[in-house]
């Protein structure tokens, strides 16, 4: 913990991030250390903050871990960014929606809104056999143009031989995208690590930043 503690706050001081104080307001950052509770605690103190930003658990690491995402993804009430294991170059230029109809995924974009305001262009991408009942992609599509957000095209992807996360994270390399937009877990977590799924394939294999809600 001492260790990570101090190259947070070398990388804070290299880029020029104040620590946080109870009287200034504007861009900080503090180091706070959790003893007890484990990886629940992520869900709890997740609560009063905009985001949590988890890292992508990894095959074979005991950190980050897939406890630590879920308890951010179903106890802190927050929308969660899951960062994956390398820089990325860019984020939020290009934001890809991968739309399945579900209220999931309704809410996730909800909490997007300030990555959809920003970008200089979006795709919707749904994927045939991976929608539940519900309004559809083009429909979502146009209510995002209606808003005046920048560029918005649509995507139907047949999966062919793939899983509906891999259909997803094709699409989304082939378009250009950096930053993917998704609602977690349609199907329940026992089915999905039984059967797999779309959320499941996801975060065990994206390579650009994937902000979730549930």
């Amino acid at each position: 913990a001492q260790m990570a503690g101090e190259r947070f706050e070398a990388f804070m001081a290299k880029h020029g991030l104040r620590r946080a104080s109870e009287t200034e307001s504007g861009l900080c950052a503090d180091w706070r250390i959790e003893l007890g509770g484990g990886q629940a605690a992520i869900g709890s103190r997740g609560r009063i903050f905009d985001i949590v930003v988890v890292g992508r658990p990894l095959k074979d690491h005991v950190t980050p871990s897939v406890a630590a995402l879920e308890a951010a993804l179903f106890d802190a009430g927050r929308p969660v960014m899951v960062a994956p294991p390398q820089p990325v170059d860019s984020m939020g230029r290009h934001v890809v929606i991968a739309w399945n109809g579900s209220t999931e995924t309704a809410r996730t974009i909800g909490f997007a809104r300030p990555y959809l305001h920003s970008a200089e262009e979006i795709t919707v991408v749904t994927v045939d056999k991976g929608l539940v009942p519900g309004p559809t992609g083009a429909e979502l599509t146009q209510n995002l143009r209606r808003q005046g957000l920048g560029k918005v095209s649509f995507v139907e992807v047949p999966p062919g031989n793939r899983n509906v996360g891999e259909a997803i994270l094709d699409e989304t390399k082939k378009v250009g995208g950096d930053f993917l937009i998704k609602g977690a877990y349609t199907q329940s977590r026992f089915r999905q690590m039984i059967f797999g799924g779309a959320t499941s394939h996801i975060l065990a294999e994206a390579d650009l930043p994937v902000f979730m809600a549930n």
